[in-house]
């Protein structure tokens, strides 16, 4: 479940995109789907989001624990800003349409 927020829609016009503010995201990840993701990333297969908002709550729930882990369930508010050198853990890409 996702729960978009502005920033989704809101261009960086700041020179330096960390000054850039970002509105946090809610959103849950089940238990069954987090699974369902260690499982194929077990296998080899891609990660494949449809959009950036399904990229920053996946990237953010890698990191529940503030460190770098395999996805865990998740329902919170996403605050992760992904900006250029951002190291993926669970995502392999991105369909924006």
């Amino acid at each position: 479940t996702l729960h978009v927020g502005l920033d989704s829609f809101r261009p960086v016009c700041e020179e330096d995109p960390q000054q850039h503010p970002i509105h946090k995201e809610y959103g849950e990840l089940s238990e069954e789907t987090a699974a369902k993701l260690n499982t194929a990333r077990a296998r080899g297969n891609r990660i494949v989001c449809a959009g950036t908002t399904t990229v920053r709550l996946l990237e953010q729930a890698t990191r529940a624990n503030g460190k770098p882990e395999p996805v865990r369930p998740f329902r919170d508010w996403a605050r992760l800003f992904i900006l250029p050198g951002h190291r993926f853990k669970m995502v392999d890409g991105v369909d924006v349409v």
